[in-house]
């Protein structure tokens, strides 16, 4: 039961994230000199963040974490 609820919760939690996220980059995708100015300015360093090694360690942590608490693991209480 704890599982079906920590996925159900999980699923609706990417909707969510879909639903702001989708009219952004309809906002974005818009020939204004803001969306440029973010486009250009911003992205690179987004994806410089994104691609760096400390971020793929957290998300490393982060995904043991989840994939941990949904199977069960002792370590973590559950």
């Amino acid at each position: 039961m704890k599982r079906t609820l920590l996925i159900i919760g999980f699923v609706l939690f990417l909707g969510v994230v879909y639903m702001v996220t989708a009219p952004l980059v309809d906002m974005l995708a818009t020939c204004n000199s803001l969306a440029n100015f973010v486009v250009v300015a911003w992205f690179p360093a987004i994806d410089a963040w994104y691609y760096s090694a400390e971020t793929e360690a957290m998300y490393d942590k982060l995904w043991w974490f989840w994939f941990h608490l949904i199977n069960g693991d002792p370590e973590l209480g559950s």
